[in-house]
């Protein structure tokens, strides 16, 4: 684990769910991403930013939310938008977590969407630049959360998002709530979440 992850999972707060604890989680096979968001192609997924640009701080940051779902699976896709004059990078693997209005986390098992755990600490170097107006996501996938046989959660959840190197943390506020009814007490839910991947952007005028 590198020492940005390290860093990054000790400031997380009121969470006993550390990134250590997503990267052991076992590897699962591919599922389809949310189709509400076009990414940009993968054989160009960082544009061309100077090295010595800063990690996008939360005042950085305009946050949308979407969702989805069907079939017992939820979708929960986060889409960041870089409103400052300057540009600034963000980690490719997001440092996140569902938790209640409180802050308190899910009991749930957390991994990498299509990445083994040598991938992941492979990928927990990279990082995606945005050019002022550009636009990145991320989607979290909670598998056959029916099942889930957590306590009862209080409102809607929300997706804490520990940014890189120390820089903050972001809140988004979803619109979905897990319900109180356990389908297979003896059964387990996992979130997925996948790599941050760039929108489609503009032409930038550095």
């Amino acid at each position: 684990m590198t020492a940005d992850v390290e860093t990054q999972t000790a400031i997380s707060p009121k969470n006993g769910v550390t990134l250590a604890a997503i990267m052991a989680t076992k590897y699962a096979g591919a599922t389809e991403m949310a189709e509400t968001i076009t990414a940009m192609p993968t054989e160009s997924p960082t544009p061309a930013i100077p090295t010595v640009s800063k990690f996008c701080a939360p005042t950085d940051l305009k946050t949308s939310y979407s969702s989805n779902g069907g079939t017992g699976n939820v979708f929960l896709g986060a889409v960041f938008t870089n409103t400052s004059n300057v540009p600034c990078y963000m980690q490719t693997l997001p440092q996140v977590l569902l938790v209640d209005g409180q802050g308190n986390s899910l009991d749930v098992d957390y991994y990498y969407q299509d990445l083994s755990v040598s991938d992941v600490a492979s990928a927990a170097k990279e990082k995606v630049g945005l050019w002022p107006g550009w636009q990145a996501w991320f989607t979290l996938i909670w598998f056959d959360y029916r099942t889930w046989c957590g306590a009862p959660v209080n409102g809607n959840l929300v997706m804490q998002i520990t940014l890189m190197n120390n820089v903050g943390t972001i809140y988004v506020p979803t619109d979905f709530q897990p319900g109180t009814h356990c389908d297979a007490p003896a059964s387990w839910t996992s979130v997925s979440i996948t790599k941050l991947e760039l929108m489609l952007p503009p032409t930038p005028t550095p």
